[in-house]
């Protein structure tokens, strides 16, 4: 009765110590760009005496628990997949066995943002982790339209992307313009449009850059706009028919007087 009490103890303690080495781990956060696959990246403990057919994997949308892609008998199970996700995901099945059960997602969009769980079974133990993925969308070539009003000028640039960027204009220094004009509004897909606009005095030589961070990304946008010198004179007398000719020399960096448009 003791030998077989201390048997049943050992075996307890090595299948708690079988359960507490295997391990999943998530990369944490997951970055998705519009329009784009994503991977969420999931590893597991993998062992020599584990076949395709002893291995689960599970994930799962942690809001709702709406399934997002499964794998167990040897193959995709996606009879309960969320049509969320139908025809858009996808598991690296030649690295199964090497212990990746990473998750790419294709055409990601806003909805997708957020928690998911990564649960993995095998003969060996079973384990989830969380990871979370952030919704970003690369910034549109910025337009710029003019608008001339009397002696003053009026710059705008309309962008559209997602996260709300870091908007600013320098002056020729490299110095923030302050009381200059930036709005958002939310567009199709759940994206954002920019407008940023400027107002200055012609009466001078004007030099003037637009900047652009969209920071989840690193996307970096500058544009700079100018008149070259005794320009302004000019441009109190130049007719409405001008101005797309202004408009196309300034998106090259420069702004001519009106007589050599």
């Amino acid at each position: 009765m003791f030998y077989r009490k201390k048997y049943l103890n050992a075996s307890l303690c090595l299948l708690i110590g079988l359960a507490g080495a295997f391990k999943v781990n998530t990369s944490i956060h997951a970055l998705g760009v519009y329009g784009l696959p994503a991977v969420f990246g999931c590893t597991y403990s993998p062992t020599t005496g584990t076949a395709l057919n002893d291995l689960i994997i599970n994930w799962q949308r942690v809001r709702d628990s709406a399934v997002v892609h499964s794998f167990y008998s040897g193959r995709d199970q996606l009879s309960l997949q969320s049509p969320d996700y139908q025809g858009r995901t996808s598991l690296f099945h030649s690295e199964l066995l090497s212990g990746n059960a990473s998750l790419r997602l294709d055409r990601v969009s806003l909805s997708d943002e957020g928690h998911y769980f990564c649960s993995v079974s095998s003969n060996q133990g079973s384990n989830r982790a969380e990871v979370k993925l952030n919704f970003t969308a690369l910034y549109t070539e910025p337009k710029l339209s003019i608008q001339i009003l009397g002696r003053k000028v009026n710059f705008s640039y309309e962008s559209r992307g997602y996260p709300q960027p870091e908007v600013l204009w320098t002056d020729a220094k490299g110095r923030k313009i302050p009381n200059t004009e930036v709005s958002f509004s939310r567009v199709e897909h759940g994206l954002f449009s920019m407008h940023a606009c400027l107002t200055v005095d012609c009466c001078h030589e004007l030099n003037y850059t637009f900047t652009l961070k969209n920071q989840p990304l690193g996307q970096v946008i500058q544009r700079n706009v100018a008149f070259r010198n005794g320009a302004a004179e000019y441009l109190k007398d130049c007719p409405y028919q001008y101005w797309i000719r202004i408009a196309f020399a300034i998106v090259h960096g420069v702004i001519a007087p009106c007589y050599a448009l």
